[in-house]
């Protein structure tokens, strides 16, 4: 819908493939941020929730959401590949094929740098325990 509403914007400078995928690319990373905000809200009343109950005390609750910024901090420091599959197929739950599509790789690929993006993360994230 955004490529035939902004039709006017395109200059033909480029190819018009090449225009609709950087749209559906955009498109997927700002409803990854939106789910993102969302989820962060869910966290917060879910945190707060579990804090009513007393299930667990307050420092397990500071302990769980200071592992989980880590993480999301070291996702971002990642080479952009590795973070675009981990949010699609990670964070957004994304089919293979879904998240081919939506970065333009074969589903050879988008397995292959799931794999090795969970890989890098996962020495980062031990480093740091360490």
């Amino acid at each position: 819908m955004k490529a035939v509403r902004n039709i006017h914007k395109f200059k033909g400078e480029s190819n018009p493939r090449t225009w609709l995928i950087s749209i559906g690319r955009n498109v997927t990373i700002d409803e990854s941020r939106k789910r993102r905000k969302e989820e962060i809200k869910r966290n917060r009343y879910f945190q707060f929730s579990l804090t009513a109950k007393g299930s667990d005390t307050p420092e397990e609750i500071v302990g769980l959401s200071e592992t989980k910024l880590e993480l999301y901090m070291e996702i971002r420091m990642l080479k952009q590949s590795y973070y675009d599959v981990l949010m699609l197929r990670g964070i957004n739950e994304l089919s293979v094929p879904e998240t081919a599509q939506a970065l333009n790789w074969t589903e050879s690929k988008v397995n292959l740098s799931y794999h090795r993006a969970l890989k890098t993360l996962e020495k980062k994230m031990g480093a740091r325990e360490i």
